[in-house]
């Protein structure tokens, strides 16, 4: 089965789907109930189960031993659950919350040394890469994803991470490029769109520091996230619907969310300096163009020229051709400007 998604839903060898999901965490249950509880889900109207994977349960040394046994076999439980006529979507995290011990994570983890949890450290992302890549070869193996004809229809990397992305600063952002790509190179029921990838890009500028802080120009982007140094400042929205973007269809702002791929699309222009990523007709007038970029951002405040970390999560894909870095004045700030500037960073 193949699995798209556009600006309205996922869908399922081209046919619409409305997925209503509840939420089963497979160590948390005996395997002698999976069936009955997925015959639960179905009575009460849902077609889609979700579950987090859990790290830890699986690996308990850093020794490549996994245990599917018992409670831990996810792939008995992911079977079953195509048994019983759902699709599953599964969290992978691999830092997954759930109330668990370690956030799912397996303890060993912190006797690595030099490690730092879910930012761009190597250790930490080699470990969480060779993790994810069991998964993705027994998922491919066992013929678990929807493209092999299995139940599994998306795969979420990474868990609620805009709640501490401020605490990680730049490295976060340079982590979830590097977690964008990780999912791109897995490939296991990740949904194709019909239009336009999720984009990140970065760059670091150096701006003459001022009192009131600085302007980024948005114009030529679609909408997504804004971070500076670390800090989420902004949902910006540049465009007034676009017809057939990923994320607009007639003017409706449905965005997707998804950010487990890093691809770009080009951007055509009209005569006024408006476009639509990856050509087509030419984009409204901004809603909003300029996005100010508070002074307590940044650290080195006494200094006469400060780092601005710039990262930029564009969910319709286009390219920062026209991003702009202004002070207060307005001037335009050297080096910030363009496709120049925004480069890919990350754990690689």
């Amino acid at each position: 089965m193949k699995v798209t998604y556009d600006a309205r839903c996922l869908r399922f060898d081209g046919a619409p789907q409305f997925l209503l999901s509840g939420s089963i965490h497979y160590p948390r249950t005996h395997p002698s109930r999976w069936a009955s509880l997925f015959a639960s889900l179905r009575a009460a109207g849902l077609n889609a189960v979700e579950t987090y994977v859990f790290w830890g349960e699986h690996q308990r040394t850093p020794a490549p031993d996994y245990d599917w046994s018992g409670r831990r076999d996810l792939w008995g439980f992911i079977a079953a659950a195509g048994d019983a006529g759902l699709v599953v979507l599964l969290r992978l995290g691999p830092y997954v919350c759930a109330e668990a011990h370690f956030g799912g994570l397996p303890a060993w983890l912190r006797a690595l040394p030099g490690i730092r949890f879910r930012t761009d450290n190597r250790p930490f992302c080699d470990a969480m890469g060779d993790w994810c890549r069991v998964v993705a070869s027994e998922l491919r193996h066992r013929r678990l994803s929807a493209a092999d004809g299995g139940p599994v229809v998306a795969v979420q990397l990474e868990n609620e991470y805009e709640m501490v992305a401020d605490a990680y600063g730049p490295g976060g952002g340079r982590y979830l490029e590097w977690v964008g790509r990780l999912g791109a190179e897995l490939d296991v029921a990740s949904p194709s769109p019909t239009r336009h990838l999720p984009t990140w890009h970065t760059a670091v500028v150096t701006a003459p520091a001022v009192s009131d802080g600085w302007f980024l120009d948005m114009g030529g982007l679609t909408r997504g996230a804004l971070y500076v140094n670390g800090h989420h400042l902004a949902r910006y929205w540049t465009v007034a619907g676009v017809r057939g973007l990923n994320g607009f269809l007639d003017g409706s702002p449905m965005g997707v969310g998804l950010a487990t791929v890093a691809v770009t699309a080009g951007i055509e222009k009209d005569a006024d300096g408006h476009g639509s990523p990856g050509g087509g007709a030419p984009a409204p007038p901004s809603t909003q163009r300029y996005y100010h970029v508070p002074p307590w951002v940044v650290t080195d405040s006494d200094a006469a020229r400060v780092t601005l970390h710039v990262t930029i999560l564009d969910e319709g894909g286009a390219r920062p051709d026209t991003v702009a870095l202004y002070d207060s004045a307005m001037e335009a700030v050297e080096g910030g400007h363009g496709t120049s500037a925004f480069a890919p960073r990350g754990c690689d």
